[in-house]
């Protein structure tokens, strides 16, 4: 039954980026798509010498998972569940990385400064667009967003941040296939570049209706001092992969 059930979830998957896919082209006429996809590939290529510098600085992945969960170790009982949560991300996944990320590249732990932030300082970089990317990757915010409104034929997303009420029309290619993503909340970051929004590759669904991300949201909305998007990252992971049940989203992929 799991290999079943494994093979199904490659099928859609494999499905829904072949459908990605596909609308990417059929929309690339589009000047605001062309503008997207010019901005999503200096990411692409952005984020990956931030993954560079990392490792070559010594600061590799598995030290990076232990350091995050030593962190995680000393988060605070947040709620009713009455636990302190601990995450170990898989770097194997897509989740795990860009969950992973929030705290080694964006620097979102206010006590640990991320690559992003250290290579835009360092000198030599000439490159006025990269740095222009760097300080955008800096500027870009994290939260839980209600996915309010879905553009499928231009492919904007309306998102309103459920605790600050931010809004954002942000790009996503993946997310307007359909109109499910009007059924989730979804943990991500948004970058803003030369005036376009879109994700940073962070994305944790939940739908609407589960117990626990209302019940979540409850709490959040109640507390004297809501916890920082640090530690709501690593809570929202940890429970995004331990359900079982849990919504099975495929992001935008991009390839060089």
């Amino acid at each position: 039954m799991k290999s079943r059930k494994k093979k199904e979830a490659v099928d859609l998957e494999e499905l829904s980026n072949f459908y990605t896919g596909y609308r990417t082209a059929k929309l690339s006429h589009k000047p605001h798509i062309r503008k997207y996809n010019r901005a999503r590939a200096l990411h692409f290529q952005t984020l990956n010498e931030c993954q560079d510098y990392l490792e070559e600085s010594g600061y590799d992945l598995p030290r990076s998972e232990k350091y995050i969960k030593g962190l995680l170790d000393k988060a605070p009982v947040t709620g009713t569940w009455g636990r302190v949560i601990k995450s170990s991300y898989d770097m194997e996944t897509k989740s795990g990385t860009h969950a992973a990320f929030e705290i080694l590249i964006y620097g979102s732990d206010p006590s640990y400064k991320g690559s992003a932030e250290i290579l835009a300082e360092k000198k030599g970089i000439n490159d006025q667009e990269k740095l222009r990317m760097l300080k955008s990757m800096q500027d870009s915010v994290a939260g839980l967003f209600e996915v309010v409104e879905v553009d499928e034929e231009d492919a904007y997303v309306h998102l309103k941040e459920v605790f600050t009420g931010r809004e954002f029309k942000s790009i996503d290619i993946a997310m307007t296939n359909t109109t499910n993503a009007l059924h989730l909340y979804m943990f991500l970051r948004i970058i803003t570049f030369r005036n376009q929004s879109f994700g940073t590759g962070l994305n944790i669904p939940f739908r609407k209706t589960d117990p626990f991300i209302v019940s979540y949201i409850d709490e959040q909305k109640k507390s004297v001092a809501p916890v920082d998007n640090y530690i709501m990252v690593s809570e929202l992971y940890n429970q995004y992969t331990q359900d079982a049940d849990h919504v099975k989203y495929f992001t935008n992929t991009f390839t060089e």
